[in-house]
């Protein structure tokens, strides 16, 4: 049912019937290895043989690199989809590191190398060992803001608005945020479009923004 060939079909061989097939079936994501045969033909028959290894299943989960916190947090994020029993695929693997790595990336870690490795669970048949280890690095900081366009108030003033997103090296920043998060800069722009707000420029609007590297650490 999964291939879509039945009984009785006309096909081509080789052809595309027999390649749309072979795509269904890796399209459910349930088998690690899909191959489509042909045993034998008289006249015009052919009998087929479609050979499917299934995905492996999951019977242990490992989080590396983190702290129980952070491992705690990621439990309960994923364990709807990583858990001892569920069949591991390439499209849940993907899934899960992009989860770890926006998780890393909302606490300052926005350099978070993420990779899941597999290992084969020798005491039990097509089961493997999941790994998710992950290098955190250091935070992200915020080298410089550069404000263009303003003509109302000081950028200092602007600056001091945005409540989560500071320079590093400052002075008047020593006890505040330094690490670059990015959810709590889009909260920033905000506030920047309120403070124009409450001197009276109501149509006041960010036109374009960009956050780029400085250097490994910093943006």
């Amino acid at each position: 049912n999964y291939s879509g060939l039945h009984v009785g079909d006309k096909v081509e061989i080789p052809g595309d019937e027999i390649k749309y097939a072979s795509k269904r079936l890796w399209s459910q994501g349930l088998f690690a290895n899909v191959a489509i045969s042909v045993d034998k033909i008289a006249g015009d028959k052919v009998w087929l043989t479609i050979t499917v290894r299934n995905s492996p299943r999951i019977s242990e989960i490992n989080y590396n690199g983190m702290r129980k916190s952070e491992r705690d947090d990621l439990k309960e994020m994923l364990r709807s989809q990583l858990f001892p029993g569920n069949q591991i695929t390439q499209n849940l693997q993907n899934r899960a590191v992009a989860i770890v790595k926006k998780y890393f990336k909302d606490k300052g870690f926005g350099n978070a190398d993420v990779n899941i490795v597999l290992r084969e669970n020798l005491s039990a048949h097509n089961e493997v060992i999941v790994d998710i280890n992950v290098d955190k690095h250091d935070k992200v900081k915020v080298h410089k803001i550069y404000i263009d366009g303003n003509e109302v108030m000081s950028d200092g003033a602007i600056k001091k608005a945005m409540k989560k997103t500071n320079e590093k090296g400052k002075l008047a920043n020593l006890f505040k945020q330094k690490k670059f998060v990015e959810s709590d800069y889009e909260d920033d722009k905000k506030r920047i479009i309120e403070k124009y707000n409450e001197k009276g420029y109501r149509d006041a609007k960010i036109l374009k923004d960009s956050v780029v590297p400085y250097d490994e650490k910093s943006v």
